[in-house]
């Protein structure tokens, strides 16, 4: 008889995987088919370049989100039933030797089909004809990270087994767990949103939280082309050495007679009860919230918070009796009445904080969702948002956040209008208020006519002349006319020069009734700024290459640029045009015009005659009017005006 003090039995793990090895022989089957076949199947003549297996990869790990878990939930299935549970434990093992045998006897199965199908993929590498397009290097990746998140999703799987009586709950418990970081930043969101005026629930909180379990890790970004794996690796090895130490400390103080609760463990009871109830109170609010379009009363909140104390009790206890617990309710309201009395009068002084102009480095304001995005160095934002530093502006960014303070407008239609500030002690200060931008453009007004709120929002500033790639003209048609590289840089000078000169625009690039739309293209070097990369779309034959399309449209007002564009074209006169179309134009809003084409004029004449009736800045309040193109012998149409009737 082994000893009590032996911690590996090589019969317990035998028996486990002789009793579990269809589980082993099924996945592998699965990872073959999806991984080592598919290679097989490519035909060469038509593939040229090197495979990739980031596919593969997380068509693995997709398969081994559910593996690992079912491994773990049958390895120890005996502590959910009390028979099996006394049966394994009148044997001549301790707690720990029982502890260690069972989640060794998991990992083996874990590693099979891995293991197997690695050796395949080393054989077709080595002794097919495939091994011109599979690198050792991706073989090695797939099976290296495939591992490290099955292996720690699987001791996770084994650590909630110990806390819980139920192999079903074990399972829901932990892919609860693995999205629980993510869960309660978003529950968060969904109580406070509306409740805390000014609130910001940063984006990049529930992102960061991503990586902090194993599933989650796969959504944050693609893992496959991470190129530091150092703080993903450091976070695995600590999980997994966290949940076989937490594992095995829960299961020696574990109570055999729990099998069969939905939580083994006394100490976790209230947290799963009042967990339960905050969720579906949150969940619940939130959906009623976004019915009405605006803040349920509080009713709404006990109601939901009680149906969800309701099921949590009843899942503890395994009964329907769940009157005499009436008092752990009344808890929960008492803590939640004191919760709303902080938030209704802001005892923490949250909504009423606004910095002094002189402590304020600088700040952010506008349709941003992160301020990591934020480089206050340079002064530049990837992710929208201006970034000021002129005292003058930052003074105006802080008396439009006092107006707002006190007169707490709601725009329910907007929700994202941010403001943060950079302080001087490095800290950061942000807010979010549910306002329209157009709305309260009066007290904008002097930070959008700045020069410095001006070079940051046009397009046009963000590249050198040095950059400057194909230019091109576009009439309400999008008929185009393609200028010169020298063309083109002079007209990029004016158009700088008007946007610098202009009193005032709400949005630079308004669609209106404007003559004439430019499409600056660039090409950059994304190495030489990385800053550069959200303004830029990917060349696919160029690896370090990128074109950045810049769009600026011109008024008829703005005659200098007009008269430069009618010398880059055809000028319009009657011996050069076709035929005149007419169209009916209707304002259907302020930015959206319909265009219903009525007829064409080839007459010289009546040509003549439409051409002399042609009025410019006279349909601003006008619902209908006609709009007269010109069809050039070159084959392009320009916008020439408006007629009022016919």
């Amino acid at each position: 008889m082994k000893s009590k003090k032996s911690f590996f039995n090589k019969t317990l793990i035998l028996n486990n995987l002789s009793g579990f090895w269809w589980c082993s022989a099924l996945c592998t089957l699965l990872i073959f088919l999806i991984v080592p076949f598919r290679i097989l199947n490519i035909d060469l003549r038509y593939y040229s370049k090197t495979y990739s297996m980031m596919s593969d990869y997380y068509a693995t790990v997709a398969i081994y989100f559910a593996y690992a878990v079912a491994v773990a939930a049958l390895i120890f299935r005996y502590l959910q039933t009390s028979k099996a549970v006394t049966l394994m434990h009148s044997m001549p093992f301790t707690r720990l030797g029982l502890y260690i045998n069972h989640w060794i006897s998991g990992f083996i199965i874990i590693m099979i089909p891995l293991v197997i199908n690695l050796s395949i993929l080393f054989l077709i590498q080595g002794f097919t004809k495939f091994n011109s397009i599979l690198l050792i290097s991706s073989i090695w990746k797939w099976f290296l990270l495939s591992t490290m998140i099955s292996v720690t999703l699987y001791s996770i799987a084994v650590m909630v087994g110990t806390f819980t009586g139920s192999s079903i709950a074990q399972i829901v418990f932990t892919y609860i767990l693995n999205v629980l970081p993510v869960g309660l930043y978003a529950l968060a969101y969904m109580l406070l949103q509306g409740l805390v005026y000014g609130l910001k629930i940063n984006d990049w909180y529930g992102t960061s939280l991503l990586k902090l379990m194993p599933i989650t890790q796969n959504l944050e970004e693609s893992l496959w082309y991470l190129k530091d794996y150092k703080s993903i690796i450091i976070i695995n090895i600590v999980l997994l050495i966290l949940s076989i130490v937490i594992g095995y400390f829960v299961y020696k103080a574990r109570k055999l007679e729990r099998a069969g609760d939905v939580i083994s463990n006394g100490v976790l009871r209230p947290i799963f009860k009042y967990g339960v109830t905050v969720c579906v109170m949150a969940v619940g609010v939130t959906y009623i919230k976004y019915i009405i379009n605006g803040l349920p009363n509080i009713l709404i909140y006990v109601l939901f918070a009680l149906l969800g104390y309701a099921i949590a009790q009843m899942l503890l206890i395994k009964s329907l009796k769940i009157q005499k617990y009436y008092k752990g309710f009344l808890g929960f309201l008492a803590v939640l009445f004191v919760a709303a009395l902080v938030v209704k009068f802001d005892l923490t002084g949250f909504e009423r904080r606004v910095p002094n102009v002189e402590d304020v480095d600088a700040v952010v304001i506008g349709y941003y969702s992160n301020i990591k995005d934020v480089n206050f160095d340079t002064l530049k934002s990837k992710s929208g948002g201006a970034v000021l530093a002129d005292k003058d502006n930052i003074k105006s960014v802080v008396d439009i956040h006092k107006y707002l303070i006190k007169n707490r407008p709601q725009d329910e239609l907007y929700w994202n209008y941010s403001i943060a500030y950079k302080l001087k002690n490095g800290k950061i200060i942000e807010r979010d208020y549910p306002i329209s931008e157009e709305k309260y453009e009066e007290y904008f007004r002097d930070i959008y006519k700045s020069k410095e709120y001006k070079l940051q929002r046009s397009g046009l500033f963000l590249y050198d002349e040095a950059d400057l790639g194909n230019v091109q003209i576009r009439n309400k048609n999008e008929d185009v006319v393609k200028l010169t590289y020298d063309q083109g840089k002079e007209f990029l000078k004016l158009a700088k020069s008007r946007v610098l000169e202009s009193d005032y625009e709400l949005k630079e690039n308004v669609v209106g009734p404007y003559l004439y739309e430019l499409e600056f293209e660039f090409e950059i070097d994304i190495k030489k700024d990385e800053s550069l990369k959200p303004y830029t779309y990917m060349d696919s034959t160029m690896a370090t290459k990128s074109y950045c399309p810049v769009t600026f449209y011109v008024k008829r007002e703005d005659t200098e640029l007009v008269n430069a564009i009618r010398n880059f074209i055809e000028p319009i006169t009657l011996d050069n045009i076709q035929y005149l179309r007419l169209s009916k134009e209707t304002q259907v809003s302020n930015h959206v015009i319909e265009h219903e084409s009525i007829r064409e004029i080839r007459d010289k004449d009546e040509m003549k005659d439409i051409i002399s009736k042609i009025e410019y800045d006279n349909t601003k309040d006008l619902e209908e009017y006609y709009g007269v193109y010109a069809m050039s012998y070159r084959g392009y149409e320009s916008y020439l005006g408006e007629i009022l009737t016919l």
